[in-house]
């Protein structure tokens, strides 16, 4: 059972901690892009090089350039950044995740780094990740602004397309 976070922050930190223990050896392959710390720094932290829609976490393993969007069930986005990070996942790495628990997280860079290669989203066994593209559908699909992650939501609109 994976741990309740009231933060999306406390899931990434429980990401980068739960890596460094258990892959010492890879220190530097994987890191966070603090973006989640609040508007009043957004002009220094754009001046300072952040990428508008970068994901939480990115990695290079290998050959294999990543990244993977946190994100914690029941919390509302504008779909407008949701399209955002979305497309960055899909378009600009070798293998672009959402993720909603630590349990995902593992079963992502776990996979990975056992078939040298980007975790294939057709056939992933993990209820907790996500393919940006259908993300991507999901939202060109509804009519709100903002919507409420679910997983499910996402999963039963691809079925059911």
């Amino acid at each position: 059972m994976d741990k309740r976070y009231t933060h999306e922050h406390q899931l990434q930190a429980d990401c980068v901690i739960w890596f460094a223990g258990k892959y010492p050896s890879m220190r530097g392959s994987l890191w966070g892009n603090f973006a989640e710390q609040g508007a009043a720094n957004a002009g220094k932290k754009l001046s300072l090089g952040l990428v508008k829609d970068l994901p939480d976490i990115m990695f290079r393993f290998g050959y294999i350039f990543g990244g993977i969007e946190l994100k914690l069930p029941g919390t509302r986005h504008s779909v407008e950044h949701l399209l955002g990070q979305a497309r960055w996942l899909a378009y600009n790495t070798d293998g672009g995740y959402f993720c909603d628990s630590l349990s995902g997280f593992q079963y992502i860079v776990e996979t990975i780094l056992a078939n040298q290669e980007p975790l294939d989203l057709s056939i992933s066994a993990h209820e907790s990740v996500i393919d940006p593209l259908f993300i991507i559908n999901y939202c060109y699909s509804v009519k709100t602004k903002t919507i409420t992650w679910n997983r499910e939501n996402f999963i039963k609109f691809v079925n059911d397309f």
